[in-house]
């Protein structure tokens, strides 16, 4: 793992602005996967968000983004698997890929552990809203590198690229949310209370390191630093797995279920990996609009607020509109970049 934490002249970054950015990684990551969800409006404001919930969706950003960057380069295949990584989670974090509290015994499980829930959470979720999303947010807005967006396929880097396709990305998540947030008032909090957090952070970060030219992979943890962050999260892992809900731990069965899939996507993101040190960067122009995350959060806002008020009859509709969609979209884009990791590996071996 090489050593990366300076600037672009040369110049050592201070531990303290690498820990500011860290920070906002957690923030963002805990928005768009918690509050976009609607699992929890409020993650910035009770003790259990502030100690577990950011911290967890930080770590794991940081750890999986360290290892795309150190070990390969951040191409679509590798985020999506070191993705799907994050979003295994689920089991023995949260346990809901075993037993979902939403749904109790009436989940649809294959080999014990809920069909929909693996798809929607392990293939579309956590890859995108949790990680993905998330780092491209962070690198676009408060660094002064594009690496992410320049190793895109073509469609997405555009797409991304675009301050309008943000918002949509916004309206979307603000009717989905619908689906799970109890009333317009608490939509209407939850915006705000985030636009306040999120603002104040990200606002800390750019008044204190302007003009410094730091990118996104300077900042990203050095091998010492990515070892502590490591056992962090090994420490969440077992802390959480013993006393959060461990009466929802499956037979055997679920387990090597569990086992199974960790099987099958660490060496696909082994693979990724090691393919995408062959794959140049595109050169990608231009940079999203410091006002965007402040547009988009009032966005996102103020749509789950038109929805939870004026579409209530609808809400039930987008919600399962979003998880059918998530889940065929899970299912179709992991088969894809699978199989083109593999077929180009047989060819190579012909």
């Amino acid at each position: 793992m090489t050593e990366l934490s300076q600037t672009q002249t040369g110049q050592p970054i201070p531990r303290w602005h690498k820990w500011l950015l860290w920070i906002n990684i957690g923030l963002v990551s805990a928005f768009f996967a918690e509050v976009v969800s609607g699992s929890d409006m409020f993650p910035y404001f009770h003790a259990w968000g502030i100690l577990v919930v950011v911290p967890l969706y930080g770590l794991h950003c940081l750890v999986l983004a360290t290892l795309v960057f150190r070990y390969g380069r951040p191409t679509l295949p590798a985020l999506y698997f070191a993705g799907t990584l994050f979003g295994l989670y689920e089991a023995y974090i949260t346990k809901v890929l075993w037993n979902p509290p939403w749904n109790g015994a009436g989940a649809l499980k294959i080999a014990d552990v809920a069909l929909f829930e693996t798809l929607v959470l392990v293939f579309f979720w956590h890859v995108w809203m949790s990680f993905i999303l998330p780092l491209l947010a962070v690198e676009s807005w408060l660094t002064n590198s594009n690496t992410i967006l320049g190793y895109f396929p073509t469609r997405l880097r555009r797409f991304f690229s675009g301050p309008a396709n943000w918002l949509l990305i916004a309206a979307l998540g603000g009717l989905f949310v619908s689906f799970g947030v109890k009333s317009s008032g608490d939509a209407l909090r939850s915006g705000l209370g985030a636009l306040t957090v999120l603002g104040l952070f990200g606002w800390t970060w750019r008044r204190l390191t302007r003009g410094k030219g730091y990118t996104l992979e300077g900042l990203l943890p050095n091998r010492g630093e990515f070892r502590f962050l490591v056992f962090l999260l090994v420490a969440l892992y077992l802390f959480t797995g013993l006393f959060l809900r461990p009466e929802a731990y499956p037979p055997l069965t679920g387990h090597l279920t569990i086992w199974v899939l960790y099987a099958a996507m660490i060496p696909l993101l082994t693979l990724a990996l090691r393919r995408s040190k062959s794959i140049p960067a595109e050169l990608t122009k231009g940079r999203l609009p410091q006002w965007l995350w402040l547009a988009g959060v009032l966005t996102f806002t103020l749509f789950a607020v038109l929805a939870e008020s004026l579409l209530a009859p609808l809400n039930m509709l987008f919600g399962l509109i979003g998880w059918f969609t998530f889940a065929f979209l899970g299912v179709v884009v992991s088969l894809r970049l699978a199989w083109g990791l593999v077929k180009k590996k047989s060819l190579a071996s012909d």
